[in-house]
């Protein structure tokens, strides 16, 4: 498991799990931010998980775009790409 979420938020990002990675360009999923999409599909509370997790095999990699939470309220999105894990918590 890598991520906690409540609906589309994330609330906590497991240390040291596969979600729990800074690509080179400095892009990674945080606490508070919004998953929009997986894969190119948009996502809902009823979906992200089971996005998320995918029918692929653990460690494949899955496209996620989030809109970042920041201190002064601006809307920054990101793509962020990750080791899709055999489980999901949320």
């Amino acid at each position: 498991c890598g991520l906690l979420l409540s609906g589309t938020y994330v609330t906590f990002v497991v240390p040291n799990g596969p979600a729990d990675f800074t690509a080179p360009d400095g892009a990674r999923v945080d606490p508070k931010d919004q998953i929009l999409s997986v894969d190119g599909s948009d996502v809902t509370a009823e979906t992200v998980g089971l996005l998320l997790k995918g029918d692929d095999a653990p460690g494949t990699p899955v496209h996620i775009r989030v809109r970042k939470a920041t201190w002064f309220g601006e809307v920054l999105e990101e793509s962020v790409t990750l080791a899709r894990a055999g489980s999901l918590c949320y």
